[in-house]
C-alpha cells in the first residue's frame, strides 16, 4: 500500500483508528514501508485474516499497536520486519501461538540492542 506508486506520488499514512475491514483474508504486505505509520488503534474485523506475513514490514516509525483478533491468521511471518522503534503490542484479543513466538523473539532481539 505505501509502497506503491513512484516516490512523489506515496500515500503518507501517519496512523490507522477504529478501522473494521470485514471478511478478508490476506493482508499480506498491507502497509509495507509506511515509514510514516506510527501507530495502529481498534483494527477490529480481522477475525477472518488468514495471512498477515510482511503486513508491516518496513514501519520504521511504527511504536504501538492495539485492537487486533487474529484468531484465524495461519502465516504471521515477517509481519514485523524492520519495525524497529515498536515498543507496544496491547489489547489482543486472540493471538495465534506463531505470532506470540514472533512478539517475543522481537522484544528480546530490541531488549538486547538497549531500544527496551
Amino acid at each position: 500500500m505505501c509502497s506503491a506508486g513512484d516516490e512523489d506520488n506515496r500515500i503518507e499514512v501517519n496512523s490507522i483508528v477504529n478501522t473494521n475491514p470485514t471478511n478478508f483474508k490476506n493482508l499480506n504486505s498491507l502497509f509495507i514501508n509506511c515509514t510514516k505509520l506510527t501507530k495502529v488503534e481498534n483494527f477490529e474485523g480481522l477475525d477472518t485474516v488468514t495471512n498477515t506475513s510482511y503486513m508491516f514490514d518496513g514501519c520504521t516509525n511504527l511504536i504501538s499497536i492495539s485492537g487486533f483478533d487474529l484468531s484465524s491468521a495461519v502465516n504471521t511471518s515477517n509481519m514485523f520486519d524492520g519495525c524497529t522503534n515498536l515498543i507496544s503490542l496491547s489489547d489482543f484479543d486472540k493471538l495465534t501461538y506463531e505470532l506470540f513466538k514472533m512478539i517475543l523473539l522481537l522484544k528480546i532481539m530490541m531488549m538486547h540492542l538497549n531500544v527496551l
